[in-house]
């Protein structure tokens, strides 16, 4: 099924969640759309993935210790589909440094944030208009 296209500027902000842990996506859903966004929820990057078929998200947040699929390389499928996405990863593990680092030898930056993350601090980077570095391979 083809990509269906914003269709105007005043559209809310479409935000991808994706976290393993239900109560994460659950309490991130409901800050962000009680704040304006339009918020689609998945549990691993299986899930993820499909609804990129039909719609395509300005942001994306991404838990890196994803089962099966880790965050970042779901977020770096995520940019080949759509590279104006913004992706933030996010993890309460020291070991997903290494992860995400793997991807930045390959031309890509994401930025990690470690978890519990404040509101807060996710809706100012929700607002910040920053995009990714990402000039890597497909």
């Amino acid at each position: 099924m083809p990509q269906v296209p914003r269709i105007a500027a005043s559209q809310p902000d479409r935000l991808l969640l994706v976290d393993d842990e239900e109560i994460v996506c659950k309490t991130l859903t409901l800050i962000f759309e009680s704040n304006g966004y339009e918020v689609r929820q998945a549990h691993s990057a299986a899930d993820a993935l499909p609804q990129l078929d039909d719609w395509i998200p300005d942001l994306a947040l991404v838990d890196v210790c994803l089962p099966k699929m880790n965050g970042a390389e779901l977020a770096r499928r995520i940019l080949i589909r759509n590279p104006n996405c913004r992706v933030l990863l996010i993890s309460a593990r020291p070991e997903s440094g290494d992860i995400v680092n793997e991807l930045t030898t390959r031309g890509y930056r994401f930025d990690l944030v470690a978890k519990p993350v404040p509101p807060r601090v996710l809706l100012e980077w929700a607002r910040s208009g920053l995009v990714n570095e990402h000039a890597g391979e497909s």
